[in-house]
């Protein structure tokens, strides 16, 4: 089984050698450039073909030597640059990645740019903050008490905070 699959992906390569020698030592060294677990956890994963997977896996490891993170076709030097050109959090990312174990790095930039968004609040002068506990960071207010004070009352969470502000104007 191991010997097919690799000669499955030798052949996918392209390289087709006549000699056995030759075949023996060119399967060797891609068998230690591209890990056979990460070939079989691809296929799987992704139900696609070995041949497919290997490719995937020869050009994440050819990506990963070269030091360069690619997203949406766009080039990075790594995906921390990547992150912080959306304004998104590395440690998101990879934690989206651990808890959705057949994801990749797109889809889970793709993600936690969508719940960003969402998240985002829009105080009344226009002013955009990533959450409410931003906001209430910067208005120096307690994020718990706007919180409550919403819930108790039945109010938004922007009527709240600004019941907050106004009192703390008054100190």
């Amino acid at each position: 089984m191991l010997q097919s699959i690799w000669m499955q992906c030798i052949l996918c390569v392209g390289i087709r050698k006549t000699a056995r020698n030759i075949q023996r030592r060119s399967f060797e060294i891609l068998y230690q450039s591209v890990s056979l677990k990460a070939v079989r956890n691809r296929a799987w994963r992704k139900n696609c073909s070995a041949q497919e997977a290997f490719r995937h896996c020869l050009k994440r490891k050819k990506n990963l030597e070269m030091d360069v993170f690619y997203y949406k076709g766009d080039r990075y030097k790594d995906l921390k640059e990547c992150c912080k050109q959306y304004g998104i959090n590395v440690q998101s990312v990879h934690s989206y990645r651990f808890r959705n174990k057949d994801s990749d790095y797109d889809e889970a930039i793709d993600y936690i740019r969508k719940i960003t968004k969402q998240r985002q609040f829009i105080w009344e002068d226009g002013s955009v903050y990533e959450s409410i506990n931003s906001l209430c960071r910067m208005k120096s207010i307690s994020v718990s008490s706007v919180r409550d004070k919403a819930r108790k009352k039945g109010m938004s969470l922007q009527e709240a905070a600004k019941y907050y502000i106004e009192r703390n104007s008054y100190d």
